[in-house]
């Protein structure tokens, strides 16, 4: 997609917003280092410790027997599986199930994920959501180390601080969000494009 939009739109400059596994594997994608800026929502690392209580149990079922057992029965991970979605193929549910065993996470991708990571250098503003259960806090907070040359700045956000009951992992995309979250996406957005 990045490529696509450099050579069909040729924008002067050029930022995204990534959201969750996008986040996470935004540097993957031999463009990215050339983006003006990143905007991160609820973009976590994986890893099954990473997580507290019954989820880190819950999480450590899935992605060490229930994706497997899966893959291995029907070729594919049904989105039931986990709560919903889209199935995955396969080999993205395979992929993903070791990335989540290992304690790297996405950086035990390839050899060169890390120097991936390190060449990006852009501002970054990366958000999380104090109630999302996929993406808790200590989650959101780990990929910060992933961009060791970026600027990242790390806010966590309360509902309450937004007026709402619960944002959730994917509450941020919600209209009801169009005055309290969008503005700083577009605030940090656009001072950077306009730089």
């Amino acid at each position: 997609m990045l490529r696509w939009v450099r050579e069909h739109v040729r924008p002067r400059r050029l930022a995204v917003v990534a959201h969750s596994v996008g986040g996470q594997i935004l540097p993957l994608a031999d463009e990215a280092p050339a983006l003006d800026a990143v905007y991160l929502v609820a973009a976590q690392s994986g890893h099954w410790r990473q997580w507290d209580g019954r989820h880190r149990w819950r999480i450590w079922l899935v992605f060490h027997l229930a994706v497997p057992a899966s893959v291995a029965l029907l070729g594919r991970l049904p989105a039931r599986v986990l709560g919903g979605g889209e199935d995955l193929p396969g080999g993205v549910a395979r992929e993903w199930a070791r990335w989540v065993r290992d304690p790297r996470y996405v950086l035990s991708h390839r050899a060169d994920t890390a120097a991936r990571f390190a060449r990006m250098r852009m501002p970054m503003r990366q958000i999380g959501f104090t109630d999302d259960a996929l993406a808790p806090p200590r989650t959101v907070d780990a990929p910060r180390g992933y961009y060791r040359n970026a600027r990242v700045e790390h806010r966590p956000v309360t509902p309450a601080e937004v007026g709402a009951r619960s944002i959730g992992h994917f509450g941020f995309f919600r209209p009801r969000f169009a005055d309290t979250l969008w503005p700083d996406a577009r605030r940090f957005l656009d001072a950077h494009l306009r730089a």
